[in-house]
């Protein structure tokens, strides 16, 4: 299967992740909610996927350019499905949306969450 998105940042199995304290952050920057929030976009998404996607592989990727960031969440599962239930994702696009940003959920085999905001002094 394909790469369906390259990441900005090459990661390579076995190599530890860079700490997010170390990483530059634009002058004025006042990251810390928006850090909670992006915190909250993993463990609630990953946690879907493993409760209910019946996927084999999950792909994260963060993508920031000097005004925005994007995480995106693609795994190769059974995809969202007709549930009623959505409250998880009613949360993450609430707080996207307080960021003046979006959640979307683009087509594709699988599930895939896009959630994408300004970044904090931008």
């Amino acid at each position: 299967m394909p790469a369906l998105l390259e990441p900005a940042v090459p990661l390579h199995h076995g190599q530890p992740l860079p700490d997010p304290a170390e990483s530059e952050r634009p002058p004025g920057a006042d990251s810390g909610q928006q850090d909670q929030d992006q915190d909250q976009l993993l463990r609630e998404s990953l946690t879907n996927v493993t409760r209910h996607a019946h996927a084999t592989s999950v792909e994260v990727v963060v993508t920031a350019t000097g005004e925005h960031v994007a995480v995106d969440v693609i795994d190769n599962g059974v995809g969202i499905g007709s549930s009623t239930r959505r409250s998880g994702l009613t949360n993450l696009r609430q707080r996207a949306e307080k960021r003046g940003g979006t959640l979307t959920v683009p087509e594709h085999d699988g599930t895939h969450l896009r959630w994408a905001v300004p970044l904090p002094g931008s």
